[in-house]
């Protein structure tokens, strides 16, 4: 037996119980999309679109996952077992890597299994990974830098800080908001004994790394006048109550594992076995807090900061079992886990048919009438948002039929100078990624950065317009006719039912002024 191969068993040996686990995170991640209930998320097509446009920037994200997408769809296709196969590679890996930290860390095989299984049943990221986004990205990325922070302080090997900073710098192509753990962590290292790298020149080079990485989406937001800092501010996204934020967070993280993070904070901040690791206790408080105070209070911000949480309370919790003697206790909180986990499974996935589903969420709204307060506001938050989840995967071949039979009633003269105006990126990417099979010609969209694509060789003579109401159009084109309308399809969600489309001829105003300087929305 050669050395390699003695030390892959021996790794298979020392990590099987997590290797074990994120195994079938994977394909749990993965099994759902072969039901065919659903179609793509309406930021799938929107991403394709955007992986078919390369570029070093785009309006409402950095270029990283789009990159990503673009090697996908080259070597395995658009289907959409294709493209959610890197979301559940993401979480499967973060699942494993959640067991490593916690052995890093101390935590003997019952946290590090504790550790992963209670990852691997949070909603949350069941939700995030079970579609293509750059979401699915970040969370892996930042619990990597976390390892890279523990072999730092652990190993004392000054050269990881190139690693960390090339972590960070991919983190920050990825999305944006991670700049804000990245502060954090450096807030972080300056209130730990940590700072005293800060007279090594490896922290600064991991600095320079960073920079480099970001600078070609510095450059391509300054050619752009820096249009997603100005999309961020303008953000129309409602923040969550605070007083509504801990039993929300407790909900999506499943509330059973929601008690492991609480202990996770305490191991950071009081424990004597956290101390040397208390830059990430900042690193979570920090973030967290500046999530709160800037009225950015989506739950899936804060995302990428709970896994050393739940490493860290895994490692509590074994402490402390451990020192009451109650071992009984192990298989007993396992069990308890794997019962809510079977629960996570079904709301979290798109297991159930779309009448099932539909079915399911009437039920629960009809029943919570008899109740009042925030409790049911929780619920019927909770239900909307799973609902919704995977109805909006319903309907968007249907809904280019719909567009398609308009354009094929048009004579032959007519379809050569059509154009189709979609008013939703979400729209405008389905239309594009099932136009060819129907014939469609090109699409233009005044949403997001369709906006920046342009509108082609489109001259304004005619329109198909989706999504706008004829009183709007009048002001811009001199013949607006109701042409048809987008079918409402069984449980979809609200927002796409019976949506008029138009043909409009002979625009008033020269197109660059329509696409750029007015709103056509109704």
């Amino acid at each position: 037996m050669n050395t390699k191969e003695h030390f892959f068993i021996r790794f298979l040996k020392d990590n099987w119980i997590i290797l074990l686990i994120s195994s079938f995170n994977f394909f749990i991640l993965l099994i759902p999309n072969f039901f065919g209930y659903y179609s793509y998320a309406p930021d799938e097509f929107y991403f394709i679109a955007c992986s078919k446009m390369l570029a070093f920037g785009y309006v409402d994200h950095p270029p990283f996952a789009t990159y990503l997408l673009s090697i996908i769809r080259l070597f395995l296709g658009d289907s959409i077992l294709a493209i959610r196969l890197l979301p559940a590679l993401a979480n499967a890996s973060l699942v494993f890597l959640i067991g490593i930290i916690t052995k890093r860390l101390g935590g003997k095989k019952f946290a590090q299994g504790l550790a992963s299984f209670a990852f691997s049943i949070i909603p949350l990221y069941l939700m995030i990974n079970s579609y293509y986004s750059m979401n699915a990205f970040e969370p892996l990325l930042l619990t990597c830098c976390v390892l890279v922070l523990i072999i730092i302080i652990q190993d004392n090997k000054p050269k990881h800080w190139l690693f960390l900073g090339l972590i960070i710098g991919i983190g920050l192509i990825n999305k944006h908001t991670f700049v804000v753990f990245g502060v954090a962590i450096l807030i972080g290292i300056i209130l730990t004994p940590l700072r005293k790298y800060f007279k090594n020149k490896y922290f600064w080079l991991g600095i320079l790394i960073v920079i480099i990485i970001v600078l070609p989406n510095i450059f391509w937001q300054i050619q752009y006048d820096f249009v997603s800092f100005k999309l961020y501010k303008n953000d129309g996204t409602v923040a969550t109550p605070v007083l509504m934020l801990i039993p929300i967070v407790a909900f999506a993280l499943n509330p059973l594992v929601f008690p492991i993070c609480l202990l996770g904070i305490v191991y950071l901040f009081f424990k004597t076995e956290g101390k040397p690791y208390r830059v990430f206790g900042w690193m979570f408080l920090l973030s967290f807090g500046f999530f709160i105070t800037m009225d950015m209070r989506r739950i899936d911000r804060v995302a990428p900061v709970y896994p050393i949480l739940i490493a860290s309370g895994s490692i509590m919790l074994e402490l402390w079992i451990n020192k009451i003697h109650k071992d009984w206790l192990k298989p007993f909180i396992i069990s308890i886990l794997l019962i809510g986990g079977i629960f996570s499974f079904l709301v979290s996935l798109p297991i159930f048919p779309p009448k099932v589903l539909h079915e399911y969420a009437k039920s629960i709204e009809l029943r919570s009438q008899e109740y009042e307060g925030s409790g049911k506001t929780l619920l019927m938050s909770t239900i909307h948002m799973h609902h919704k989840l995977f109805a909006v995967r319903l309907g968007w071949e249907a809904m280019v039929k719909d567009v398609a039979s308009v354009y094929n009633r048009l004579s032959e003269q007519d379809k050569e100078k059509a154009v189709i105006l979609s008013l939703d990126h979400a729209e405008a990417g389905a239309i594009e990624f099932f136009g060819s099979k129907y014939n469609l010609p090109m699409i233009i969209s005044t949403r997001l950065n369709y906006r920046l694509w342009g509108y082609g060789n489109a001259t304004g003579d005619l329109m198909i317009v989706i999504g706008s109401n004829k009183e709007v159009l009048d002001l811009f084109f001199e013949k607006v006719e109701l042409s048809g309308i987008i079918h409402a399809c069984d449980y979809c969600f609200y927002y796409k039912e019976n949506i008029p489309i138009y043909i409009c001829r002979k625009l008033k105003i020269p197109i660059f002024d329509l696409f750029y300087f007015h709103i056509l929305y109704p």
